[in-house]
């Protein structure tokens, strides 16, 4: 038996510039690219076509490293983001033009002169993009951290954001499309400069089991004292926006609204006055109920809505 193999003793590396302009709005936050340029030099270029859509999908994976995507586990292990519901990657759509050229050279180690162009393809859009923010805002947006992710906004911005009297959404929590849910052990996330905290509970999640409607099953039963096969009832709502181990974890003395969200039929609109009123009782005195069905006045009831 006979084997063989070649290993080169050198590996030359690939190099690659990358500029981005975007389009940002300063209220929102929102980022939109709209042009990418890139170029590269992998050596010779032996399939211009097949180089170019390596690096058109190294750009656009890049892109959602840097604006999209997250990984987050619970304490027990679990993955939150365990669908393309909840982990979120760029389409098409997500990015404007990509313009992707080459400047070739001869590598003379590798054969045909050619050099790698793997990974150097998803390199340049995470800093380029973070320039660009700088550029358009001067302020760098966040603070790198090990998961490469951004910690959170500047201290010095927050206080200009607070001191022109804006609103500004800190940090939202999902629930993997739940109508309901309790927060986890490192939630939630309060910054010192939060003014307001905003819980929204779903009647869609009424006479349902809390293992089927509620996003983290196990807070909620324990938080209510009953089995996760325990349907929720209209107290439970209001007994989880109330409890400092459920809406009101950290909330301190900062302003606390609840809103109650899709009561779009009558007995729906019905239970959430209702649930309202629970809460009124339970020292909740600013409840929102969304509602088609809703008219300009509350009905003398002591409950803030909204129409949709």
């Amino acid at each position: 038996q006979v084997t063989e193999s070649y290993t080169s003793p050198v590996s030359p590396p690939p190099y690659m510039a990358g500029a981005v302009e975007i389009e940002l709005d300063k209220e929102t936050g929102h980022v939109e690219i709209l042009d990418y340029a890139a170029v590269v030099d992998c050596g010779t270029v032996v399939n211009p076509n097949l180089a170019r859509v390596q690096v058109e999908g190294g750009l656009g994976q890049g892109i959602g490293m840097a604006l999209f995507e997250n990984i987050q586990y619970s304490e027990r292990g679990q993955l939150y983001n365990n669908s393309l519901m909840q982990y979120k990657i760029p389409t098409r759509l997500d990015y404007g033009k990509l313009r992707v050229e080459f400047r070739p050279s001869f590598e003379p180690t590798g054969p045909f002169g050619v050099k790698s162009i793997g990974e150097i393809v998803i390199n340049t859009p995470a800093p380029a993009l973070a320039d660009a923010i700088y550029n358009a805002t001067g302020h760098w947006m966040g603070e790198p951290v090990s998961e490469e992710k951004m910690a959170g906004l500047p201290e010095e911005f927050l206080r200009q954001v607070i001191h022109a009297g804006a609103w500004l959404l800190l940090e939202a929590d999902g629930a993997k499309c739940l109508p309901v849910k309790a927060p986890e052990e490192h939630e939630p996330v309060i910054l010192p400069e939060t003014t307001r905290v905003i819980q929204v509970y779903g009647l869609d999640g009424l006479d349902q089991p809390v293992n089927k409607r509620c996003f983290r099953s196990h807070k909620v039963a324990e938080i209510l004292g009953k089995k996760e096969s325990d349907q929720l009832t209209e107290a439970d709502l209001a007994v989880l926006a109330s409890s400092p181990q459920g809406g009101r974890k950290l909330v301190g003395d900062r302003s606390y609204h609840v809103i109650l969200n899709k009561a779009d039929t009558p007995q729906q609109l019905r239970r959430a006055m209702t649930v309202g009123e629970k809460m009124l009782e339970y020292g909740i005195s600013q409840v929102v109920i969304t509602s088609h069905l809703l008219e300009d006045t509350d009905k003398g009831r002591k409950i803030w809505h909204l129409e949709y």
